[in-house]
């Protein structure tokens, strides 16, 4: 019989919103929305480690995330309490998706943890089983689970698969300084729930699918206060469409931009237009369900 693995390594994907609008703030206190949700091509690196002796040990080369308590220890924790499994994990995370920049790496990071610790435990849990313990770690890590293209409504937490794009080049345009989703959300002029009775699920999807016809993408409701903080990046998102751009726009509620196109010359006449800006730009390409599954786990050992 071979012998248990003791280590995987994982790549932890980013995504990107294809649209997002906000409808209003619910009973609970969070705010519901209306989301396209997209795997990217960009990720980092997770590496689990099974130890004999209880316990939780963390490292990463991002000095800023707290050691102790961060989204891949509270995912380590949730699994090993609802897992009843014995022993502790060592992790180290190499972040390469920027921080607080609307790629959800965070959400990414927690859901590669459950999926990599189910896996080297060889335990039977897929990600429906998984699911109700992702709900708990944040609204985008659900839709981890499943990667590729998916709507998510509600907090975002609920998650359903879309019919996919053809893969399109991505063109991530990074300010210096990250924004707060707290912050974002509090900033944003919202309109009552109850003024929208209907679901707007299908007015939303509608949209979308009109707007992928039309070369666009579904409005970002936290554009506005976002280029009212950052109004130089109003024009990022202007290059981004004069390139060529299918769609271009904020990711989450920022502070990355996002220009999806459908040719890499495209892409680089993007580049070429952003060459005077003091930005983080990153290359990478939308990620469809199947490659994102079957990309997760890295090696076992």
């Amino acid at each position: 019989m071979p012998k248990a693995p003791r280590t995987i390594v994982l790549r932890s994907f980013a995504k990107i919103n294809l649209g997002l609008q906000v409808i209003g703030k619910r009973p609970d206190g969070y705010h519901e929305v209306r989301t396209v949700l997209q795997t990217i091509d960009l990720h980092d690196q997770l590496v689990l480690e099974r130890t004999r002796m209880p316990g939780i040990h963390f490292g990463s080369n991002a000095l800023e995330i707290d050691p102790v308590d961060n989204l891949v220890t509270r995912a380590i924790r949730i699994f090993l309490r609802r897992a009843k499994v014995s022993g502790g994990v060592r992790a180290r995370l190499e972040k390469v998706i920027p921080i607080a920049a609307g790629l959800g790496g965070g959400s990414s990071n927690a859901a590669a943890t459950l999926l990599g610790l189910a896996r080297l435990f060889r335990l039977d849990l897929g990600p429906s089983d998984l699911l109700p313990w992702a709900v708990k770690l944040g609204s985008d890590v659900p839709f981890f689970l499943l990667g590729g293209t998916a709507l998510g409504v509600g907090r975002g937490s609920e998650v359903y698969p879309l019919p996919e794009p053809p893969e399109r080049h991505v063109l991530l345009a990074i300010p210096s300084r990250g924004t707060s989703t707290e912050k974002a959300y509090s900033s944003l002029s919202l309109q009552l729930t109850k003024a929208h009775p209907e679901s707007m699920i299908p007015r939303f999807c509608s949209g979308f699918w009109t707007g992928l016809e039309h070369q666009r993408s579904q409005d970002n409701d936290f554009e506005t206060i976002f280029f009212e903080s950052f109004p130089r990046l109003r024009r990022v998102k202007a290059e981004f469409l004069a390139a060529g751009a299918l769609a271009a726009g904020l990711t989450g509620s920022g502070s990355a931009l996002f220009g999806l196109f459908g040719r890499s010359g495209e892409l680089k006449r993007a580049i070429a237009g952003m060459a005077r800006l003091d930005l983080q730009l990153v290359r990478t390409r939308t990620l469809k369900r199947a490659a994102y599954r079957s990309a997760l786990v890295e090696c076992l050992r």
